[in-house]
This record gives structure tokens, sequence and C-alpha cells, in this order.
């Protein structure tokens, strides 16, 4: 051993073996990393520290290597294992340099044990796989949903546009019934009358939405630039009437060009306008200001107004189907306008919102991308 004395205090494990592949010598690490005494280990095969099941195909590989000793790593990147005093395995890294010494030729491995490293190689592949695995998951599951939704927005559509015909028939009758009968209905039977317009007028409304919902889910028309000034004109020519009879007044900032489908951005507009002019203070014409913030390459489209403004416990309900915070007597309407509006602006990669202008009225915001 004394021969190796220049080895015993290096900071890694070195292990020498001579040509017969018998144990010549081992340093303070390698003896601390295997469990082993020198006293102990040497002069026993180095096999000794390899697994039993390939121990032969060591021999064969040790033989390779005594023929031609050229340094070497072994075990990078591989399972490479070795077997302490105690029977337990460890991962290793091994580097082999030959030499020759009085006796013949010997071989010096350096053994670096890299168990920790190997477990975290192994908890991160199977993180890995579990991952790919949950991502296959939600792949499929993905697929059944957008199936699923296709097949209810079909039914929706074509539920919603089948229930116009028979309201239109039970308008219809509703109609010549006051017609004809009207001078010979009491006062009960002209009530009644009445609460079928209302009823057909309501369910009317419902369809209507419902279609507009079915076809903003439904549309695929790809994106092209949108001037929005341009779309605010189309809005407000087609909600002239109910500018004038509200006594309104519309201001609309300089608007950005965005990416988008303009009909439906029109639909969006058109629907928080209209919200603005119905929604209002007793006595107040209402003011309403269109607008928009540029935040790098998205705009914020604002429309702010000067009604009673949105309970904040109340502004992320709004947006349901169907939800509303007035009875159809009070404002007339489906509850699905802003519903539409959701769903048009997160089909453009967007998201809306509500918010207090200054604690009077209400902004509605929504997100959407500039055109390049």
């Amino acid at each position: 051993m004394k021969r190796f004395d220049a080895m015993m205090h290096a900071p890694v494990a070195l292990v020498v073996v001579d040509g017969a592949g018998i144990v010549a010598a081992l340093n303070l690490e390698a003896q601390a990393l295997f469990g082993w005494t020198a006293e102990e280990l040497v002069g026993l095969p180095i096999e000794t520290l390899v697994p039993s099941s390939v121990r032969d195909a060591h021999r064969g590989l040790r033989s390779a290597f005594l023929a031609d000793p050229r340094q070497r790593r072994m075990g990078a990147g591989k399972d490479l294992q070795a077997v302490r005093k105690d029977g337990s395995r460890i991962f290793v890294e091994v580097g082999l340099g030959g030499f020759q010494a009085d006796e013949g030729e010997h071989v010096v491995a350096a053994v670096i044990d890299v168990t920790e490293r190997h477990a975290a190689t192994e908890r991160e592949r199977l993180l890995r796989d579990q991952l790919e695995r949950r991502l296959e998951d939600l792949a499929r599951s993905h697929q059944i949903v957008q199936a699923s939704n296709a097949k209810l927005q079909q039914f929706a559509w074509a539920t919603s546009h089948d229930l116009k015909s028979p309201l239109r028939t039970v308008g219809i009758f509703a109609q010549l019934l006051r017609q004809t009968y009207g001078d010979v209905l009491d006062e009960t039977g002209l009530r009644h009358l009445d609460r079928i317009d209302e009823g057909t007028s309501r369910m009317t409304q419902l369809v209507d939405g419902m279609l507009d919902l079915a076809q903003a889910t439904r549309r695929s028309r790809p994106f092209r630039p949108v001037a929005l000034d341009d779309v605010m004109e189309t809005v407000r020519e087609s909600l002239e009437g109910s500018l004038i009879d509200s006594r309104a007044t519309v201001d609309v900032k300089p608007l950005p060009t965005v990416t988008g489908d303009p009909q439906q951005l029109a639909q969006v507009l058109q629907n928080l306008v209209s919200n603005a002019l119905k929604y209002v203070r007793p006595g107040v014409p209402p003011r309403v200001v269109v607008d928009a913030v540029p935040h790098g390459p998205t705009t914020t489209v604002r429309v702010t107004d000067d009604g009673p403004g949105v309970p904040e416990d109340q502004r992320e309900a709004v947006f349901q189907v169907m939800r509303r915070l007035h009875s159809n007597a009070e404002v007339p309407g489906a509850g699905l306008g802003l519903s539409l509006c959701r769903e048009v602006v997160e089909r453009h990669g967007g998201r809306i919102w509500i918010e207090d202008d200054r604690g009077v009225g209400c902004r509605v915001c929504f997100t959407l991308s500039l055109a390049r």
C-alpha cells in the first residue's frame, strides 16, 4: 500500500486494480464510499464491488480495457451501479486510467457517487411521464368537450330557430283575436290577450338572444384588421332611433384598428351602448363615452355611461346567461347581451369586465389585439 500512499487523501474515491482484477489499494474516500476498509478489500476481486448480475460482463470489459488502457469514462448517462459492503447499491460514474507498476499493468478507477443525481433524474422522468399522460388526458378531454360543445351549439341553434315559427303563429292569432273579437271581449279577456302579447314578445327576445349567442359560438370567419371607428359609425346608425328617443349623447373618441371579426365586434359595441341607453337614472338623458387605451400590442376598449352602475358583488354575475339585475317590466331584455359580449371577446383572445367610473355610472372594459 505504501507505493499508493500519495492517493490516500485524494478528494475522490480511488480504487487500484492489478492486471488480474484484484484490488491492490483504495483510498480513504473509497473506503467511506463502499464501507470496506483497505485491509478487508485489498486482495479481493474488483467484481466484489459489482452487482452479481453483471459480474461476468464486467470481467470481459475489464480484459478489454487492459488490452487498450486509455483513459475513459464509464457510466455517464447510464445506470451503472456498484455494491457496498452492506449489499446496498449506489449509482456511480467511473473514470479509468492505466499505468505500469513494478508488478505489471494496473488500473486506477476514480469513482463518483451519483445516486442522488440519478434519483433526481428519475423523479424528473417520472414527473415528465405523469405530465405527458395528463396532457394526453387533457387533450382527449378537450376533444370530448369540443365535440360536446359543438353538438350543444348546434342544438341551441336549431332549437332557437325552430321556436320562432310557433311564436310567430301565437302572435299572429293573438292579433287576429284582438282585431276580430276585441269589441266582444270584456276587460278580463283583453287583459289575457295583453299577457299573450307580452309573453310572446318576451319569448321572441329570448329566442333572438339565443340565436345571437349560438351564432357567436359557431362562427369561424378568419380575423382581419377592423377599424373600430367605422364599426362605431355602423352602431350609431343602427341605434339612431333609440338615441333620438332617449335624447342620449354618445361621445366616441378616436378608436384604433384591431384584429377580429367586424360583425361580432359591432355586436359587442352595440350591446354595450344599448345597455347604457336602457339602464339610466330617472329624468337624466344618458351620456355614453366610447374610448380606448393602448397597452403595447393590445388595447382596452371602454364604454362608459352615467347610469345607476352595477353593484360590485354583481359585476361578474351579470355576464352569466340570463342573469339580470332588473325585471323585464323595469328594463326589457333577454339577459343574454353581456353573455354574448363575453363569448365574442374571449373568442378574440381578450377579456371583459366592469368597473366604476369614479363612483358614477358604469364602465365596461374589454381587451383586443391591435392590428399589425
